[in-house]
């Protein structure tokens, strides 16, 4: 029901791509989680969620490079690759699109949704593959979620 490839068909690309990427720049891979996914099912409803999902699909889509892919992993979680680049953009770009759907409220039939993105990247270097990326920035996301809960608990102190 995601207006993007699903996880199959994203590693299925990705695969593709890097077999033809000699000599080009590593790409970046960057996940993201809809963090309050399981909090808008739980208060709202799967129909909610569904929406919310497909709102960030949407988001994620528009701001597509022409050479980048993007799918759904399942669940809350999607997942870019960003072929020109590095490390630095990469990071920015995540940025971008964490900025880009913050500002971009989900209007539920209850009302306005705050949406809160988690991200992890990792680099697509040398014999790594796709599924050893995804567990690296895999990783990296739960750091961030880690550090973003220990910021919300001393916010709340």
């Amino acid at each position: 029901f995601l207006p993007l490839s699903g996880r199959r068909e994203f590693f299925r690309e990705v695969a593709h791509i890097l077999s033809h990427m000699e000599g080009l720049n590593a790409p970046a891979l960057i996940v993201l989680h809809l963090a309050n996914g399981d909090d808008i099912r739980r208060r709202l409803g799967r129909n909610v969620l569904d929406a919310a999902l497909v709102h960030v699909a949407d988001i994620i889509k528009s701001s597509l490079q022409p050479i980048d892919v993007a799918g759904n992993l399942g669940g809350n979680d999607f997942c870019l690759v960003l072929l020109a680049g590095d490390l630095e953009l990469a990071m920015a770009r995540s940025q971008q699109l964490v900025d880009s759907i913050s500002s971009q409220p989900f209007h539920s039939p209850s009302g306005a949704v705050g949406l809160k993105i988690a991200t992890g990247l990792a680099m697509l270097e040398g014999e790594t593959t796709p599924q050893d990326a995804l567990k690296s920035a895999d990783r990296d996301l739960l750091k961030s979620l880690m550090a973003a809960e220990v910021y919300e608990k001393e916010a709340d102190s």
